[in-house]
């Protein structure tokens, strides 16, 4: 099965778990703080896999304006229901314990003691946020998730954050509310098993200087230029991977897709205009043809960190964005970034 690490009783483990523990891992994004929605999935993962270790029931929110559950629903909600109540405050006396900075360096032991649990035996847990970077940023940083798979069976670096996420969200149905076309348009496109999905992530620091210049001048001043040292490298690498897969005879797929996900939205628009409806062809060898399409979302790349108070609105079109990236086939960005 997919993911056992996620599906296993909390009590399972004798070495790490002395009793049955009361405790509460909850995560919330920092108040205040400069960092979105990459910085909090990342916590959540972090978080979940500390609660699984330790056999702690597992809460979560944003930021405490954001309505999460307006964009996601609990997978399982009589084992599993991570949603609080308005106002919810996290108390270390009532046995619950707050994640609100997941570590950017070495992995972070618990740092706090809950009754019932051998700290000795629970694995630190680092911040996926740096998993695949390094002195090399193709090397995973694979040593330092060893302990936690020694004590979660099945748990793997490669798949760890996708399964955290995937055993605590579904999509809402009124997650449509914020992204007209998710259920008619998008999901259909990124799953469609004929076809060859590619995420373009382009990430140009508009968000960025836009949240700078509202923060000091009190208007979300705007001037975006389509600058093509933002997109080429990532565009060229697409192109390649085309290649490469049509001239593969081991790889089917009648169709090509990419999603284009960017801070930019003129640049979305940009890169549709200029590269979908058209037909991509393989290698003389082969000759083999099928058609590209170019799609993205709505999101107008608005910046989710705490200190803004962004609305649902923003903060569902920002994950939205997110966790779609994650239903291509492959990735392609910019290794530069941890995000």
């Amino acid at each position: 099965a997919a993911c056992p690490w996620t599906k296993q009783p909390r009590s399972r483990s004798t070495a790490v778990i002395a009793k049955t523990p009361n405790c509460t891992i909850f995560v919330r994004n920092r108040p205040g703080g400069n960092e979105g929605v990459s910085m909090w999935s990342s916590q959540l993962a972090h978080g979940f896999i500390f609660a699984q270790q330790a056999g702690c029931k597992f809460l979560l929110d944003y930021d405490g304006n954001v309505a999460v559950d307006m964009v996601f629903l609990p997978v399982d909600e009589i084992n599993n229901d991570w949603r609080v109540q308005p106002g919810f405050v996290c108390e270390e006396r009532n046995g619950c314990y707050s994640i609100e900075q997941a570590p950017a360096g070495t992995p972070l032991k618990f740092p706090f003691d809950i009754p019932g649990v051998d700290h000795a035996e629970l694995a630190g847990v680092p911040n996926y946020r740096w998993a695949y970077s390094g002195s090399n940023v193709y090397q995973m940083r694979r040593s330092q998730f060893a302990p936690v798979a020694n004590n979660l069976p099945g748990f793997t670096i490669e798949d760890g954050m996708a399964c955290a996420l995937g055993s605590l969200f579904r999509w809402a149905p009124s997650a449509a509310e914020f992204e007209p076309r998710l259920y008619t348009e998008l999901l259909p496109a990124v799953r469609d098993k004929d076809a060859l999905v590619l995420s373009l992530y382009i990430r140009t620091g508009r968000t960025d200087q836009v949240a700078k210049k509202q923060e000091e001048e009190g208007a979300a001043a705007d001037a975006e230029v389509i600058q093509r040292h933002h997109y080429e490298d990532i565009v060229d690498c697409a192109r390649l991977l085309e290649q490469k897969h049509l001239d593969d005879y081991e790889t089917r797929f009648d169709r090509i897709l990419w999603l284009v996900i960017s801070d930019a939205p003129k640049l979305k628009q940009h890169i549709v205009e200029s590269y979908g409806n058209q037909d991509v062809v393989g290698s003389t060898s082969t000759q083999r043809s099928v058609s590209r399409n170019v799609i993205t979302t709505g999101a107008r790349g608005i910046h989710t960190r705490p200190r803004r108070k962004p609305s649902t609105n923003e903060f569902a079109e920002a994950i939205l964005d997110w966790m779609l990236i994650g239903e291509a086939d492959a990735l392609v960005t910019n290794p530069s970034l941890s995000f």
